[in-house]
């Protein structure tokens, strides 16, 4: 179950609810570590292993800015641009604490990307590598 918002894009900022068999709320999750951002709708998923370090992997969306769009095939793109960096974290349930964090903007180059970015320089007119 998610609880949050949807854009119209696609994607959507919130937390997952954890509840009781009684629907009884006991946890909220969300990524860690972020400014601005939290879990988005597309993933929570809680690993199968048994014993008190039960895990999930939450994905989320981060807009950043400042990013060199010049080295796409977008005509007159910026080097000033802004893209959104999708993030996956597997989180300790019990501690709540972060175990590791993946970026795609660490490992996969904008350039590669199989959406077109669009020009601009607004929020909405961002783009989405993935």
């Amino acid at each position: 179950m998610f609880e949050g918002t949807f854009s119209g894009s696609g994607y959507g900022s919130g937390y997952y609810p954890i509840i009781t068999q009684n629907y009884s709320n006991i946890a909220n999750y969300t990524t860690l570590n972020q400014t601005a951002d939290t879990a988005d709708f597309h993933e929570f998923h809680i690993l199968p292993q048994a014993g008190e370090n039960q895990t999930a992997l939450v994905e989320s969306w981060r807009l950043v800015s400042g990013v060199n769009l010049s080295t796409t095939e977008v005509p007159n793109a910026t080097t000033n641009g802004w893209t959104f960096d999708c993030v996956f974290q597997e989180i300790e349930l019990r501690t709540n604490s972060l175990l590791f964090e993946w970026r795609s903007l660490e490992h996969i180059p904008i350039e590669e990307s199989y959406f077109e970015p669009t020009a601009g320089s607004a929020h909405e007119s961002e783009s989405d590598p993935l």
